[in-house]
């Protein structure tokens, strides 16, 4: 049986790499296949991440005909599954990394974030997260990213909330051009959550995210009205969108407006020991 798809940019490049996958999970909105890197292939009606393939009606027919551990191939333009059923993808350049393309408006800013404050002020974020929020707000770089490593694993979801703050937060940074090194966070999480979340922090720190927080992240610097893509944002997943936001805008706040009151230079990460380099744009 031939099925068609239509891929994110990522997904491409990430299939002609791995070649080989395994259906890793299905789900009534999503089938997750796992490349022989680690790596994430999300099968979706619509195109949501820069590694998914949206199929539209036909995930129903998917889900009837592939199952968990069954194995696949890339050839190039196909998935080919090991019962013969064939996923034809072509590409859809839904998605962008989110790079630093202008200055944040911190108005527009601060307006996203008192309307995010309002939105979410009957939502009862778990203790780890009001904790990190907190951090975020107050605290140093340095502790910011040592309390980044105690709360990946923590939280609801499939993708776990302290994961998806942490993958909001990442995405932050990069759109203020704050330079760290992510890898103790991504070991700490290989150790304390799973698969895919530990892949979704990796993919944030570069970033690339859902479709509906990219559109979020690129109507602050363009002359676009933020609030519908901050709805659409938060939205996402039971859990995702709220902790991704939460991580995303806390960190836009805390560090657009008091750069110079940071400590950005040179610190020992404690999640791992490493040494991380922060370097800084002035929006």
């Amino acid at each position: 049986m031939l099925i068609n798809g239509w891929a994110g940019y990522e997904a491409l490049s990430v299939l002609t790499r791995d070649k080989s996958l395994t259906v890793e999970a299905c789900g009534q909105n999503a089938i997750y296949l796992r490349t022989s890197r680690d790596d994430i292939i999300i099968l979706l009606r619509k195109t949501l991440t820069p590694f998914s393939i949206s199929v539209a009606e036909n995930l129903d027919t998917l889900n009837k005909l592939i199952s968990i551990k069954l194995s696949a191939e890339f050839d190039s333009s196909s998935i080919v599954f090991e019962n013969g059923l064939i996923l034809n993808i072509q590409g859809d350049p839904i998605v962008r990394p989110v790079e630093f393309t202008g200055n944040i408006n911190e108005k527009k800013l601060r307006f996203v974030y008192n309307c995010y404050r309002t939105l979410t002020s009957d939502s009862e974020f778990p203790d780890f997260m009001q904790d990190a929020i907190e951090t975020v707000r107050t605290a140093s770089l340095t502790q910011v990213l040592s309390v980044c490593g105690k709360i990946v694993g923590l939280g609801r979801g499939y993708t776990p909330e302290g994961d998806d703050f942490v993958g909001g937060l990442f995405l932050g940074l990069r759109l203020l051009d704050i330079k760290v090194d992510p890898k103790p966070i991504v070991l700490r999480a290989l150790e304390r959550s799973r698969w895919p979340s530990w892949k979704f922090i990796e993919h944030s720190y570069h970033g690339c995210t859902y479709a509906p927080v990219y559109r979020l992240c690129m109507s602050l610097i363009l002359r676009l009205d933020p609030i519908e893509h901050l709805l659409d944002a938060l939205r996402v997943g039971s859990t995702t969108g709220f902790a991704t936001v939460s991580g995303l805008l806390e960190t836009l706040t805390a560090f657009h407006s008091s750069l110079s009151k940071r400590s950005l230079t040179s610190f020992s990460s404690s999640t791992g020991g490493d040494q991380a380099t922060s370097t800084t744009s002035s929006p």
